[in-house]
């Protein structure tokens, strides 16, 4: 099925018979697939048939084959190029941000580094980075106020230098420190949303053979997706014009303020209504505060500095709770994601919990070449009420998940809206912690003779509590836990990290396990690393006394 290749479901054959969850299908996959069915066959299928209904690829193709006999049709219009004849408005994730910026200015950067090894041509960059800049409209957009309504406004043309910042007569022990002061720096330096431009990109030297690549794209034109993309659209490029060659990448049908225009037109009336009335339902009466248990008093108002703990789920439990989840129809987003309801559970002592994710809201096939911010938050809310095994767990986050799914274009102030939740100028309103799954496609790494790799960036920043991001990296999951260190210790968070590790291990073998066991596991295990980390601290105190009287 074209379609279905199309989708990028790695594997060389799927036979019809054969589980596709099974084949690496996740949810993101699965959402392009249905996209593929409304952008080629103009009919829309709910999101749940492939979870809930169907499993193999040839049960699949008879859910199609019927959909297309009874006449079934996509319920909202193609994207399409439109009229110009008027400054765009803004989509609604872009009105959001604005909305937020002009309220109380914050920084709200996308930063991105790449290491580059071997001997890189800096004009091919430079010419790579301002065809990119070319192709996609909104890396020239800027925003203004016309009739007491935001607007965007597209430059014609503009230039973008990347400056070179040498460290390379640092001696190489304080490169490091230097690189991550000066990412810190520039992460947290505002842009100005009316002149623009909303894109800064330097090269730092470390030796003549190895640079860094940083980028940073203010949120309003840019999101997780759109950094991958870019990085995407630079390798053949800069292969291209390294070989004095013309850019091979086709021309793009539609740009970001199509895609705001295009929200706009549908995104109202009954439809909006629905999507109002469903968060509103899920979201009623007293919502929880997830008040995890902090090592400071929470400020009154936080200034958003934050730190990073970075752990690894090893190949082989990746491994294992994939099978968990293919076993219960569940994604490993999903399978995650229930470890950390129980996880959250054991510290706050909550059954009703609500966790925020990202969704990456690109609901048109045509979005995802677009660099853009597209992104959309939403609010998970489980219960976990009557000491569930943690397959009953899997099989209410699914049901949480599959419903947000159906349910991510209304944007998040509007929800938050609609929810009217109490205001406090210390806590993010509905959720105040996050767990995201990064899962969007990642970029090939190799380029004209160089090799590249995605640099981890603690940018010292933190716009939530907490925030789990996991990547997948041949095999391994990554979880980088970005965290307020105005309220928490590093090492607290360490502990936190350590005990999903633990957890993830006892699930993955014991699925069955009722959620007091998973509890009492965690209890254990976080005793034993306390004790651990006293005995480290009493052995740094023994030898700082040794070298005291040796002195």
């Amino acid at each position: 099925m074209q379609i279905w290749e199309t989708s990028q479901l790695r594997s060389n054959c799927i036979c019809p018979d054969e589980n596709f969850f099974q084949c690496g299908c996740e949810s993101l996959l699965a959402i392009q697939v249905m996209l593929y069915l409304r952008a080629r066959l103009k009919i829309e299928l709910p999101l749940r048939v492939l979870f809930e209904e169907v499993h193999t690829l040839g049960a699949f193709a008879r859910k199609v084959e019927e959909a297309l006999r009874a006449g079934a049709s996509q319920s909202r219009p193609s994207l399409e190029r439109a009229q110009r004849d008027q400054a765009p408005a803004l989509s609604f994730a872009q009105r959001r941000l604005w909305f937020l910026e002009h309220l109380e200015p914050t920084v709200y950067n996308t930063p991105a580094a790449v290491r580059v090894v071997g001997m890189l041509d800096r004009n091919a960059l430079q010419q790579s980075l301002n065809e990119i800049v070319r192709r996609h409209e909104t890396l020239r957009t800027t925003f203004a106020m016309i009739d007491r309504q935001p607007v965007q406004r597209i430059a014609a043309s503009l230039e973008i230098d990347i400056p070179l910042f040498d460290l390379s007569s640092v001696p190489s022990e304080k490169k490091d420190k230097e690189l991550e002061l000066f990412i810190r720096t520039e992460v947290r330096r505002p842009f100005n949303l009316e002149t623009g431009p909303l894109l800064r990109a330097y090269l730092v030297q470390l030796d003549q053979q190895e640079h860094v690549l940083f980028a940073i794209l203010h949120h309003i034109i840019s999101d997780g997706w759109s950094v991958g993309l870019f990085i995407t659209e630079m390798v053949p490029l800069y292969e291209a014009f390294l070989a004095g060659q013309p850019s091979p990448l086709p021309e793009l049908p539609v740009q970001y303020a199509d895609f705001a225009a295009w929200q706009n037109s549908w995104l109202q009336g009954p439809l909006l209504e629905q999507q109002i009335a469903y968060w509103s339902n899920k979201l009623k009466g007293p919502l929880p505060i997830l008040d995890l248990p902090a090592d400071s008093p929470r400020p009154d108002s936080m200034q958003g500095d934050g730190g990073l703990v970075a752990v690894s789920l090893p190949p082989e439990l990746v491994q294992q709770l994939r099978l968990l989840g293919n076993r219960e129809g569940c994604t490993m987003f999903m399978t995650l994601l229930g470890a950390f309801y129980v996880l959250m559970h054991y510290y706050v002592g909550q059954h009703d919990l609500v966790v925020g994710t990202d969704l990456a809201n690109r609901s048109a096939a045509e979005t995802e070449k677009l660099i853009g911010f597209f992104v959309n938050q939403v609010a998970l809310r489980a219960d976990l009420s009557g000491d569930p095994a943690f397959s009953q767990i899997l099989a209410r986050v699914r049901a949480i998940a599959l419903e947000a799914y159906l349910h991510q274009d209304l944007p998040f102030d509007r929800v938050v809206e609609a929810v009217n939740p109490p205001r406090m100028r210390n806590r993010s309103p509905l959720f105040q912690v996050k767990f995201v799954l990064q899962n969007a496609p990642r970029p090939r790494l190799e380029m004209a003779g160089l090799h590249l790799s995605e640099l981890e960036l603690n940018s010292g920043t933190a716009k939530f509590d907490l925030l789990v991001n996991i990547f997948e990296q041949e095999g391994v999951l990554r979880m980088m836990w970005e965290y307020s260190s105005e309220i928490f210790r590093e090492s607290t968070i360490k502990r936190m990290a350590e005990c999903f590790l633990a957890l993830a291990h006892s699930v993955a073998a014991n699925p069955e396990q009722a959620l007091h066991e998973s509890v009492a596991h965690l209890r254990e295990t976080e005793t034993r690393l306390r004790q651990g980390e006293d005995q480290k601290r009493h052995h740094a105190l023994r030898e700082k006394l040794v070298q005291k009287t040796r002195k």
